[in-house]
């Protein structure tokens, strides 16, 4: 017979071991002897019971606020950098007129509001934008956010972006753990990660992410038989590395151990007292009808030889 034993883990980024500083998107919790290779389990799973994540990430990060650019005269590639933070289109479009006339460029950027495609004017168009990749080289990071296509944009009085603004920032948070050891895939690499659940975020900024898994199906089978260390990286849509601000997040995670039950011996001492009680009057019984019994004649015409 198999039955379920359950332990609950729950998990705080303060009281972890941080890897990426205060960040807190990669940590280890060091425990001892969380699982043991044991020889009544027959399985090991993982799930994430529930999760509450602060909304305290930004739609422009490290990642993705990088526009590129190309002068003629000098011919160069200069790159400008938005500050991060969390914009609209409207601000976006602001903080992008800024950063070009910091480096002496004046233009205009603004938002259709019927399509969301963002438009760039200026009187003396001698530049270039790169979009997000030119052959394996990512030179414009912020590229998708602001609608550009694969070519270049060239500049003329008068251009707009191929597709409309994208400021929907990360869509999904990805729990992730190597040292858990569970199969899971993603189309990013279109091979095995690391993945225990993903999140949905679907909160305003600045709030909380409440996450409870609804679903069975939400767990895991554990590869390995020892357990001594959690480690979790939690990574948006693009697997990277979330920066929470410092803000502190909480995880709940439930480790269910199937174990084979073992058959008892339900022997009592008075089973023992009783069992041996009748072997030893049985013995005797033997014993008073060996000497009870008479002899033949066989036996006792030998026994008068013997003599």
């Amino acid at each position: 017979m198999v039955y379920q034993d359950n332990v609950i883990i729950t998990l705080n980024s303060a009281n972890a071991s941080l890897l990426n500083s205060t960040l807190k998107s990669s940590v280890n919790f060091n425990f001892i002897g969380l699982l043991k290779e044991e020889d009544d389990i027959v399985r090991s799973y993982i799930s994430v019971i529930n999760a509450q994540i602060p909304m305290s990430f930004y739609v422009i990060t490290t990642s993705n606020n990088k526009l590129a650019y190309n002068t003629y005269s000098p011919v160069q590639v200069i790159d400008l950098y938005i500050p991060i933070g969390n914009y609209n289109a409207y601000t976006l479009c602001s903080k992008l007129m800024s950063a070009f006339l910091t480096n002496g460029i004046t233009i205009v950027i603004a938002v259709n509001p019927l399509t969301g495609v963002m438009s760039f004017s200026q009187s003396n168009p001698q530049f270039a934008i790169y979009p997000y990749l030119v052959g394996n080289t990512i030179y414009s990071s912020i590229g998708p956010t602001i609608g550009l296509g694969l070519g270049y944009i060239i500049a003329g009085t008068y251009f707009t972006a191929a597709y409309p603004v994208n400021l929907l920032g990360t869509k999904k948070i990805n729990i992730k753990s190597t040292e858990l050891a569970i199969n899971s895939l993603s189309s990013k690499a279109l091979a095995y990660n690391c993945t225990i659940a993903t999140v949905p975020v679907d909160y305003p900024f600045y709030s909380m992410i409440s996450y409870v898994n609804q679903n069975a199906l939400n767990k895991n089978i554990i590869k390995t038989p020892t357990i001594d260390t959690i480690d979790i990286q939690l990574t948006d849509d693009n697997d990277n590395l979330i920066d929470f601000n410092n803000l502190d997040w909480t995880i709940t995670l439930c480790l269910s151990i199937e174990r084979e039950e073992k058959v008892k011996d339900r022997t009592t001492l008075k089973d023992i007292l009783k069992h041996t009680i009748l072997t030893h009057t049985q013995n005797n019984m033997n014993i008073e009808i060996l000497e009870e019994k008479p002899l033949t004649q066989d036996e006792i015409d030998l026994a008068l030889l013997q003599k």
